[in-house]
């Protein structure tokens, strides 16, 4: 049975959806009387797109957001709040060099920031993306539970309360730059004078948090530097592409080398062997998955065609002074590479050869 509505329809949001679907470049958001997000239309920004003269009226650059401010005194407002010892969970308590801290991270920046006011030299903060099914962190818990409930109705596995950020919501960006904001500004405050900063991020806040950065950490002192990082080099879906990264931004004083020229050591680095084994990893599960990997000198340098079906070569084949070496296991199955002819080339930098017994092989 069909429940009967009390009320009737919000021609407002009607009105407000219609113009989005024509201006969504005049569609922002806004706080009713209560503090509720909300779709509102920017005025001025809708004079101007159907204006065919420039609107009267002084322009100026700025990035905003409904909660900006509160980010900003929230930031700035002491807590009665203490770093405590926990001597017996701790490894070499008396000869240690290093701190590890476990608390919420808002609260715990504001402890640090007389006690390391600009000491520390590298901030790496890996925050949880806004992609419409996480969860944005609330530090404002003045309102009353069954309020709280009201809006929420969700916790995380420690007690703390969370609330959802959906997209569409109308504080869908809002609460994630707030929470954001706030936690940077307090994270400046650490920084050394040649310190630097590095965010991870994915390609849904990537263009917001930038011009975050840029209006806490000026342009003309600091360098601001976004670059991409392969995360899943056989890419993850989307809508209409697939992504294979995400991204860091760094930020560090204009004057200084922020990046030092140093590599990982191969002996430090956990391999895994790019021949796939268990469920699927044969060779008819993806026959553009079965190629030589061409070796000389010990090291990869190409890769061969995709080979035909009636063409069954042995693990290694030897012309000369090359290894063309294929993806069969030590019981003669031909399994498949975890990459495909087309894609392997993107991680050949990432790729070691292993000797073995009759040549090469695990790779």
């Amino acid at each position: 049975m069909k429940k009967m509505k009390f009320e009737s329809a919000n021609l407002t949001e009607k009105n407000i959806d219609k113009i989005a679907a024509l201006f969504p470049n005049c569609i922002t958001e806004t706080a009713d009387e209560n503090g509720t997000l909300k779709k509102a239309i920017n005025f001025e920004m809708l004079r101007a797109m159907l204006s065919e003269d420039i609107a009267e009226g002084d322009e100026n650059y700025e990035f905003t957001w409904v909660g900006k401010k509160a980010a900003i005194a929230e930031a700035n407002r002491p807590i009665r709040k203490t770093l405590r010892p926990c001597v017996e969970e701790s490894v070499d308590w008396d000869t240690t060099e290093n701190l590890y801290i476990e608390g919420d991270n808002f609260e715990v920046l504001k402890t640090l920031q007389e006690s390391y006011l600009q000491s520390v030299k590298l901030i790496y903060i890996d925050p949880p993306y806004n992609t419409g099914k996480n969860y944005i962190y609330r530090n404002d818990f003045s309102i009353s539970s069954k309020e709280y409930n009201k809006l929420a109705g969700n916790s995380n596995e420690e007690g703390e309360k969370l609330i959802s950020n959906p997209i569409g919501s109308p504080r869908f960006h809002s609460s994630w730059l707030t929470m954001m904001y706030q936690r940077l500004l307090l994270a400046r405050n650490l920084l050394t004078a040649d310190g630097v900063l590095i965010v991870a991020i994915d390609e849904n806040e990537l263009s917001s948090l930038e011009m975050m950065l840029k209006e806490l950490f000026g342009e003309g002192v600091y360098d601001h530097v976004c670059v991409t990082v392969v995360h899943n080099p056989r890419g993850q879906q989307g809508k209409n592409f697939s992504y294979i990264n995400e991204y860091a931004i760094f930020v560090f004083p204009k004057d200084i080398k922020a990046i030092a020229d140093k590599r990982i050591a191969d002996e430090d680095v956990s391999w895994s062997p790019l021949r796939n084994w268990g469920s699927e990893s044969e060779r008819t599960d993806a026959k553009n998955c079965f190629y030589p990997i061409i070796v000389q000198n010990g090291k990869i340098i190409g890769f061969g065609d995709v080979s035909p079906d009636n063409y069954h070569p042995q693990q290694t084949v030897v012309e000369g002074d090359k290894y063309y070496v294929y993806p069969i296991d030590m019981q003669g199955i031909e399994r498949k590479w975890r990459y495909a002819r087309q894609s392997v080339e993107s991680i050949r930098s990432m790729l070691r050869v292993k000797k073995i017994a009759t040549g090469y092989g695990n790779l």
